[in-house]
């Protein structure tokens, strides 16, 4: 039996017979523990080490809005007073709509399943896994089913709550929607009773794009991966960029309307970095048609040589990921081309900027055939840079019939 099927009716077996009852229950769902009492299901919020030190963010999503609260953790805080303290800025966040919580030693209870809600900030210790990665969504008109494609990091998650809304096994890697299901998804997953960062994905038509957003986790924006190539550690620096005056919780319906970006700052003159993703489950042979934000945001005062570009390239088959060297220009793309301008689609540096605003560049491509992938990546070098910017992306598959808006 298909798996995301399987998880469906057993959530809605799991609704008919156990929510009837008036005491709370506790049931295993993929070696995860809900909780129900009367027609309500709760989770248990857990953390299995302790606290690197930084920013701590819980954040709750709906189809509507986003809230979120932030606490400042301290390296080597406990599970349990970083659990303490999480609770208490739940409990003041309510009068911001934010759901009832329940401290009790080891946990918080928080009602409703996993997937309403995720980690974010630059807190990295706590037993907080990574999110899955590349979250890519499409409508297949022949099937008529909405597909979701991501991919897991090495270590596994006890359980994924994806797009689709089911709970699927730990190594499962992408599920479909029957139907026509446009708009945005989102995806979460959990080892350990642990919430991961979150992955979104905006479903058009014949397009997808990143433009619901929620905060960053470890200073990535969410789908993405960071790199970089140096010959000395920390030379790069990821940040989330706030725009401000924006409302940090509707979620936007335009590009200038999203609040967080990301920023790419380099220290040194040797170090190139920046941020790449793959997009998943295209169609070989379509003609595609990429969209990207950049801002060289305050560079136009900087004296130093710097560079920001954007590029595009289609995978080999089965998608193996780019090497640092691929990224970094340094070794040959599976198209053969090789260099710092290999797949660019949009250069900058001194003497040409954005001037600080957000520029909106295209470029378009093709896969081969046996190929399903692309990888897009941004390339920031210059030192003491003061930082560039990347706000929104957009993936148009030119070959459907009549283009989105």
């Amino acid at each position: 039996m298909n798996v995301k099927l399987r998880g469906y009716l057993l959530v809605c077996c799991l609704q008919w017979t156990i929510g009837q009852s008036a005491n709370a229950e506790a049931v295993d769902v993929q070696n995860y523990v809900y909780y129900w009492k009367g027609h309500n299901v709760y989770h248990d919020l857990a953390f299995s080490a302790t606290a690197s030190g930084g920013v701590l963010t819980f954040v709750s999503c709906s189809d509507s809005e986003r809230r979120f609260v932030s606490i400042e953790t301290h390296r080597g805080e406990t599970a349990e007073s970083v659990l303490q303290r999480l609770d208490q800025a739940i409990r003041a966040g309510r009068m911001y709509g934010f759901p009832e919580s329940l401290w009790f030693p080891g946990g918080l209870r928080i009602p409703d399943f996993p997937g309403e809600y995720s980690l974010a900030g630059t807190e990295t210790g706590l037993g907080i896994p990574v999110g899955p990665l590349f979250l890519s969504g499409s409508y297949n008109q022949v099937k008529n089913e909405t597909v979701f494609h991501w991919e897991n990091p090495p270590r596994e998650y006890d359980v994924v709550h994806p797009p689709a809304g089911n709970l699927l096994v730990s190594n499962s890697t992408s599920c479909f929607e029957v139907g026509k299901d446009l708009g945005s998804h989102s995806i979460v997953a959990l080892r350990h009773k642990t919430l991961s960062s979150m992955g979104v994905i905006n479903v058009n038509a014949n397009s997808q794009e990143e433009l619901r957003s929620a905060p960053f986790a470890r200073g990535i924006m969410l789908n993405w991966c960071s790199w970089s190539f140096a010959k000395v550690a920390n030379t790069a620096v990821f940040e989330q960029g706030t725009r401000p005056c924006l409302n940090l919780y509707e979620h936007p319906y335009t590009p200038d309307g999203k609040p967080f970006y990301q920023i790419v700052k380099t220290k040194t003159a040797d170090v190139q970095a920046g941020i790449w993703r793959k997009w998943l489950g295209l169609t070989p042979g379509h003609k595609y048609r990429v969209y990207v934000r950049l801002n060289t945001l305050a560079m136009d005062s900087s004296t130093n040589n710097w560079s920001l570009s954007f590029h595009i390239s289609a995978n080999v088959p089965r998608g193996v990921a780019f090497t640092t060297d691929q990224l970094a220009g340094n070794a040959p793309l599976p198209d053969g081309t090789q260099g710092l301008e290999a797949a660019q689609m949009v250069t900058y540096g001194p003497g040409h900027t954005t001037k600080g605003g957000w520029v909106c560049s295209t470029m378009d491509i093709v896969l081969p055939t046996k190929v399903d992938t692309i990888t897009t990546w941004l390339r920031h070098s210059g030192a003491d840079s003061t930082g560039v910017g990347m706000d929104w992306i957009k993936v148009e598959d030119l070959s459907i019939g009549t283009q989105s808006k």
